[in-house]
Order: C-alpha cells, then sequence, then structure tokens
C-alpha cells in the first residue's frame, strides 16, 4: 500500500466527517422548518381573530340594518296615519262650505 492511498481509518473517519455535515445541515433545516410551522401557527392565530372580528362586525351591521328597516316601518305607519288626518280635515272643510 502507497503512502497516497486512504487508509481504511481515512476512509471511515471522512465517511464520519460527511455524516456529520449532513447531520448539521438536517438540523439546520429542521431548525428553519420549525420556525416557519411557528410563524404559520401565529398567522392562523391572526387570520382566525379576524375572522372573528369580521363575524361580530357583519352581526352588528345587521342588527342596525333590521333597526333601520323597523324604522322605516314606523316612518311609513305614521305617513300613512298623517295622510289619512288630512284627509279627514279635507273632508270637514268640504262639508262645511
Amino acid at each position: 500500500m502507497s503512502n497516497s492511498e486512504p487508509t481504511r481509518l481515512d476512509r471511515i473517519e471522512a465517511l464520519v466527517e460527511k455524516i456529520g455535515q449532513r447531520v448539521d445541515s438536517n438540523a439546520r433545516a429542521i431548525e428553519a422548518l420549525s420556525a416557519n410551522a411557528g410563524e404559520y401557527q401565529k398567522d392562523r392565530a391572526r387570520l382566525y381573530q379576524i375572522m372573528e372580528d369580521l363575524t361580530q362586525s357583519q352581526a352588528r351591521m345587521y342588527r342596525v340594518i333590521e333597526d333601520l328597516d323597523n324604522r322605516q316601518e314606523q316612518l311609513s305607519r305614521r305617513q300613512g296615519e298623517i295622510v289619512d288626518i288630512l284627509k279627514l280635515l279635507v273632508n270637514k272643510e268640504s262639508n262645511q262650505e
């Protein structure tokens, strides 16, 4: 065996070093994925909060619309009553003449 040929021990050491590099690389990749997963969970929680806020806002909007509809209905009834009163007054004046 010549000095230029790696010994079995040299090859094993080189292999162990490559495995160590891969382990380090995989660990960094897992760490990055974990950080991303944490960010996704925060984003998801924020999205759910926004959806909840939107739902509450829509519910308030529907209550306001319902209230406006009720007021419009009351106004229409009152206008009808005023028209009836005006008709009675006009008829009363016509009968007195």
